[in-house]
């Protein structure tokens, strides 16, 4: 009997010590977002979760493992992209505050607040294509693409180091007041 998909993600839940019965609203949102997964796929890429991670894998982490467990077509080959690194998603920086949550815009930002990585939806390059009935493809943030050519780099990695800047920042200010 194939297992279901709330199934594969209560697994995931007792593997890092979690009962998802007191998180029920932490799996329900996981499953939720992984109704376009193949079970199959959905547990290889959990069981490889499982035995990288120390700590319960955020959905977003599922997500890119599922992409990586799905097999390739034989003729289809991994594009090079700058602005998903070959992962197929695009990501965007998030700053949450006590007055909500709201997409960053550049470089500029006070110092308060907490700074998270976010999926706003797939590239349209043709590794976005294995997340296309999940996330509409979109266009990465033109000040990331930007800043990204700067540095010479590509557009995952500035996000990623810029995640960890303001997130640092943000502490740093915390540890002042």
């Amino acid at each position: 009997m194939a297992e279901t998909r709330t199934e594969i993600i209560q697994d995931m839940f007792y593997s890092f010590n979690r009962d998802p019965h007191t998180a029920s609203g932490l799996v329900e949102s996981f499953c939720k977002k992984a109704f376009h997964m193949d079970p199959v796929y959905m547990r290889q890429a959990v069981n490889e979760l499982i035995a990288t991670h120390q700590y319960l894998p955020k959905y977003r982490d599922v997500e890119i493992q599922y992409g990586k467990s799905i097999p390739r077509n034989v003729n289809q080959e991994i594009e090079k992209c700058l602005e998903c690194r070959e992962t197929g998603l695009v990501h965007t920086i998030f700053k949450k505050t006590d007055t909500g949550k709201r997409e960053i815009y550049g470089l500029e930002q006070s110092p308060s607040g907490m700074y998270y990585t976010f999926i706003i939806g797939s590239c349209k390059c043709l590794n976005g294509n294995v997340y296309r009935q999940a996330h509409p493809s979109v266009d990465m943030p033109k000040w990331i693409t930007r800043l990204a050519q700067q540095k010479g780099t590509d557009c995952l990695t500035v996000i990623e180091k810029m995640h960890s800047y303001c997130n640092e920042r943000s502490r740093e200010q915390k540890e002042k007041e």
